[in-house]
């Protein structure tokens, strides 16, 4: 999701957090920092403190089967659901040549 989101829409400022691999004092600066958080699975909404549900979406992506962050499979729904949800997001995809 982070490569889609910098690499094709704007503005955005994305930095990816992994649950398990981070402190509690770091995931809560970081959620307190994001204007949106987003996990990849609903499951995960659970390991999300209250405070900060409010602005957590679900990117539906299922378990991870795909072996590599960027899987056409994996890819295609992330573009489709970003898509969906520019709005909610606050961004807009642009033609820049990179």
């Amino acid at each position: 999701l982070g490569d889609v989101l910098k690499l094709h829409f704007e503005p955005v400022d994305v930095i990816a957090l992994g649950y398990f691999a981070n402190s509690t004092e770091t995931k809560d600066m970081m959620f307190s920092w994001a204007d949106h958080i987003v996990v990849m699975e609903e499951q995960y909404l659970k390991h999300i403190p209250e405070q900060f549900k409010a602005k957590t979406l679900v990117c539906e992506v299922g378990p991870d089967v795909y072996g590599r962050h960027n899987h056409p499979q994996l890819i295609d729904k992330v573009w489709r659901w970003t898509r969906l949800n520019t709005a909610r997001l606050g961004i807009t995809e642009h033609n820049k040549k990179l």
